[in-house]
């Protein structure tokens, strides 16, 4: 989903979001047009409640993720 998209379902315009992530406008509507750094997702997460795998799929999909547990890697 788009970052644009999501700001739409939280109700706020591009200025709202920005300043509540503490972030210049232009920066904000910068991500909207390409890509959102993968620690900015983290913070827009911290911040507005949406999963980081929502905003960077390609970066925090938890199916392609390498497993980190003994379990989950298959070890008996």
């Amino acid at each position: 989903m788009m970052l644009k998209d999501i700001r739409k379902e939280l109700g706020l315009t591009l200025e709202e979001a920005a300043t509540r992530l503490g972030v210049h406008f232009s920066t904000w509507h910068k991500w909207e047009k390409g890509c959102v750094p993968p620690h900015r997702a983290i913070q827009i997460e911290a911040v507005f409640g949406i999963s980081r795998a929502r905003i960077r799929p390609d970066f925090f999909d938890r199916e392609s993720a390498c497993p980190s547990s003994p379990e989950q890697r298959g070890a008996a």
